[in-house]
């Protein structure tokens, strides 16, 4: 290894994570916005709750909610942050569930299974807005975030959104990063933070997918391409440790 090439790491700030205890979800009425969800959070700092992202709000109580995935996430005055997924379900009509398999690593592989309960047939189901089909399954998926669409005979529709993950592994990320930065005269001890430790490659991750795209950790040509890219599929991922 020429050098090594990594900005010191800030303190992080988020000692405290805030909790999300429980979800109390209420469904609504096809065709109507009643749903409801009431977020149990038993954290000590003061904390705002929102279900897009964007808006967050003082109150735990979330009200006028169509049918569809949620994304709730509870936020302390540090910008410290814990999200929970839930679901706005029709009361009487129809309700689906989806599952994905991944699309490997920069190809399109992935594939999302819907299956319906509820409401008269036939169904319908459209995939971010795209064409509507009557089969279940929407296959040659790259990596992403999508949304289902769902309906039956009588209009009532659902919405649900669903993740298609690469399924990169880590083992493979980190015999890239022990073979190329955990090195005795780098972040191998030497140098701060130690990526022979598995929670600090995960804690790090976004950090060293931008450096190492740019050629910075390690340095420039010592990564393949497709090591690099790996490495940015993990991250996308969530960086599990998996």
């Amino acid at each position: 290894m020429l050098s090594c090439t990594y900005e010191t790491i800030e303190d992080n700030l988020c000692t405290s994570i805030p909790n999300i205890d429980a979800l109390d979800v209420i469904g609504t009425e096809c065709g109507k916005a009643t749903g409801i969800i009431e977020v149990v959070s038993s954290s000590e700092t003061p904390v705002t709750f929102s279900i897009d992202g964007v808006t967050f709000q003082e109150s735990n109580l979330f009200t006028g909610l169509s049918a569809k995935s949620y994304i709730v996430t509870v936020k302390t005055e540090l910008g410290c942050t814990t999200s929970q997924s839930t679901t706005i379900e029709n009361l009487n009509g129809i309700n689906i569930l989806a599952t994905s398999s991944p699309s490997g690593c920069k190809t399109s592989n992935g594939t999302i299974s819907v299956s319906a309960t509820g409401g008269p047939e036939p169904y319908s189901y459209v995939l971010n807005g795209g064409t509507g089909q009557a089969g279940t399954l929407f296959s040659g998926l790259a990596s992403g975030t999508y949304t289902v669409l769902a309906t039956d005979a009588n209009g009532c529709s659902v919405q649900k959104t669903v993740d298609v993950i690469s399924g990169q592994s880590f083992s493979s990320i980190k015999a890239i990063i022990n073979a190329n930065c955990a090195t005795s005269n780098c972040h191998g001890g030497s140098i701060s933070p130690d990526l022979r430790n598995n929670q600090n490659i995960q804690t790090n991750a976004t950090k060293i997918a931008t450096l190492t795209a740019n050629g910075r950790m390690p340095p420039l040509g010592e990564l393949s391409s497709s090591q690099i890219q790996e490495i940015a599929c993990w991250v996308s991922d969530g960086a599990p440790i998996n």
